[in-house]
């Protein structure tokens, strides 16, 4: 009797579908290039690494605290080192609209 595989994970799943595509890639990767400059601010290394999914912040009603339907997309940059996180805007580097 064969054995079914278990099933990938959901947050692997979501990960792989919000996957950018290698136009994307290519944008992000030249926007980092260019405006990426310093060190990483916790730990001062210079190993900054992207993954090629975007993430979306929910915007957040201020009065109650609850999550809006819009969102903010944004992409995440990673240090190597520390694994510090910086979040840069997906519409300042040109990903959204």
């Amino acid at each position: 009797m064969e054995q079914d595989q278990p099933e990938e994970p959901a947050q692997e799943q979501v990960a792989e579908q919000m996957r950018m595509n290698d136009e994307q890639i290519d944008r992000v990767s030249r926007w980092i290039e260019e405006k990426v400059t310093e060190t990483c601010p916790m730990c001062s290394a210079e190993q900054w690494q992207f993954r090629p999914q975007m993430m979306v912040l929910p915007f957040v009603d201020p009065k109650t605290g609850e999550g809006l339907r819009a969102s903010y997309g944004v992409v995440p940059l990673e240090c190597g080192e520390c694994g510090f996180l910086a979040q840069f805007s997906a519409l300042a580097i040109g990903l959204a609209d």
